[in-house]
């Protein structure tokens, strides 16, 4: 009995536990600075030859409708040598990352998003 009624509340707590950690009015992650910075990251590591070796700066950006993460990131090339800083951007409401290749949008997308007032700097 003692057994059966100890395990009741120990589950009655990780119950409250679980339902108070979703009901917390946790903010959404997609307007938190930090994460953006961290997703921008992330994303843009996984498009590098050498993700361990990116050194990024930066700033996170509130456009009024979202937030973006904006910068410059620098990696080991093929020949061991850090490349020339390459702009990227990331807006959390479309969650794909940007590298600035030249592509026609980039530049408009940039001046437009990474241009707002920053809300983070990152180095």
């Amino acid at each position: 009995m003692k057994r059966m009624l100890g395990f009741a509340i120990l589950a009655s707590v990780a119950a409250f536990i679980a339902l108070g950690a979703q009901n917390t009015g946790a903010s959404d992650p997609l307007k938190d600075p930090h994460f953006v910075w961290r997703e921008g990251e992330r994303l843009v590591a996984l498009r590098l030859k050498d993700p361990d070796s990116a050194r990024f700066t930066g700033w996170v950006s509130d456009t009024g409708e979202s937030l973006v993460a904006c910068g410059e990131v620098s990696a080991h090339n093929s020949f061991g040598g850090y490349a020339e800083p390459v702009r990227w951007r990331l807006n959390a409401k479309e969650g794909v990352a940007y590298l600035d290749t030249g592509a026609a949008g980039f530049a408009s997308a940039w001046r437009e998003e990474c241009t707002a007032p920053p809300v983070l700097n990152k180095g």
